[in-house]
């Protein structure tokens, strides 16, 4: 009962970000200078995420069986590390104006890495920063998107 719960919840959430939050985007990326070299804008991968989310939460839902459980949350080990990592994320997105995306999200990476059991700091620290160094220079050099920079600007 509770994985139909969670797939309906998803499917609901996901539902209303695609029609409240994503049409309020704005169009003002239409009127600079590049907007010329492209066909789409900020709003792609809010519908992208929104439009999966919506498809895998409606998946839970229509086929989970009648008699399954949230494994997860019945501990309180498991209601902890859902607690933590929702605050890893809030941390993440507090710290992303100020921090920048690189810095913000290594500390996060490194963060999910040790509390959920990562203990080898020759995989933990490459990883937490190569993998947000990586998708930041996808959006700049692939998208022509910049990310928030912070303090620590990086030239490329």
């Amino acid at each position: 009962m509770s994985d139909r719960l969670f797939g309906g919840v998803v499917t609901i959430l996901s539902l209303l970000f695609l029609v409240f939050a994503v049409p309020s985007i704005g169009n003002e990326w239409q009127s600079g200078p590049g907007a010329r070299y492209f066909s789409v804008g900020p709003e792609v991968f809010p519908n992208i995420a929104g439009g999966l989310t919506l498809f895998l939460g409606a998946l839970i839902f229509l086929t989970a069986p009648a008699d399954a459980k949230l494994d997860l949350l019945s501990t309180s080990d498991g209601r902890r590390s859902v607690a933590v990592a929702i605050g890893i994320i809030f941390g993440f997105v507090v710290l992303l104006e100020p921090l920048g995306f690189v810095l913000s999200g290594t500390l996060a990476l490194l963060a999910f890495l040790l509390w959920f059991g990562e203990r080898r700091a020759l995989v933990a620290i490459p990883i937490s920063v190569l993998v947000p160094l990586f998708v930041y220079l996808i959006f700049l050099k692939g998208f022509a998107l910049e990310l928030p920079v912070g303090v620590m600007p990086i030239e490329f």
